[in-house]
């Protein structure tokens, strides 16, 4: 079997039986996803792995947008009252609840962590050794939190760090940039996106609750969002704070988002 049959049927297995309880079309991964997952294996990534997003509106110039009130058999944790508030109000953007059309992800399916008062370290991190150097140089701060927080940690680093450091580490790790004008993306998980993910393929990290996590979306325009899918029962809650921000309590994961044109 192909790589591509094979990422197509695994992909189908689960948003079918485990999710959506009903057929859904899957479409091909692009060759791009292949390619990305080749290089990230050579360069020690071992816990990158892909995914599709296969909600397809009905009509192409539209999105697909979640209703606290679906009713999905695998929608088993739900963004907390507190995600939909701020969407109305538009402390959150008005597209955080809304997917546009069928695209395909490689994302980092590491378990999350429980925390261990900042000296917690995700297991056979390939980018750990990256954040020690980039902590060494400078190039992000080491002051302002917690000491006990190791050199190689994911936590304790910024969304301005996260954006201006870690997204363009991961690219060129990746090799991405030959992939540009076809708006392939390195990034963190949209809210969104990480509360279907733990449901339809990493129950795991909503066993209990874990370290905060970082998300794409921005608070009122410049502030960050985070949050944990553990934290109360059959919800996923948020919180938020200033772009600058670091905690030993917050960590991140890496996303590439794969439009369906990047092949």
């Amino acid at each position: 079997m192909s790589e591509t049959r094979r990422l197509i049927d695994s992909e189908r297995e689960s948003w079918e039986n485990g999710f959506f309880g009903r057929e859904v079309p899957v479409p091909p991964p692009p060759k791009a996803i292949l390619e990305t997952l080749r290089v990230a294996s050579g360069e020690g990534f071992t816990t990158l792995e892909a995914h599709v997003f296969p909600f397809r509106p009905v009509f192409p110039s539209r999105k697909v947008a979640l209703q606290p009130d679906d009713k999905y058999p695998g929608w088993k944790i739900k963004p907390s009252d507190l995600f939909w508030d701020w969407v109305k109000a538009g402390k959150l953007s008005r597209d955080a609840a809304r997917f546009p059309g069928p695209y395909w992800v490689i994302v980092d399916g590491s378990d999350r962590l429980k925390y261990d008062g900042g000296r917690q370290l995700y297991t056979d991190d390939r980018l750990g050794q990256e954040l020690a150097r980039l902590r060494e140089e400078g190039k992000i701060a080491t002051s302002g939190y917690s000491p006990e927080v190791p050199p190689a940690s994911r936590c304790a680093v910024s969304m301005k760090e996260v954006d201006r450091v870690i997204k363009p580490l991961v690219a060129g790790i990746l090799r991405l940039e030959k992939y540009q004008g076809n708006m392939v993306k390195s990034r963190i998980p949209y809210a969104r996106e990480f509360n279907i993910l733990g449901n339809a393929f990493y129950p795991q990290w909503g066993d209990e609750p874990l370290i905060w996590e970082l998300f794409e979306d921005r608070y009122d325009r410049s502030g960050c969002f985070y949050g944990d899918l553990s934290c109360s029962p059959g919800n996923l809650v948020f919180t938020s704070h200033w772009y600058g921000q670091k905690d030993p309590f917050t960590s991140f994961r890496p996303l590439i988002e794969f439009p369906l044109g990047s092949y």
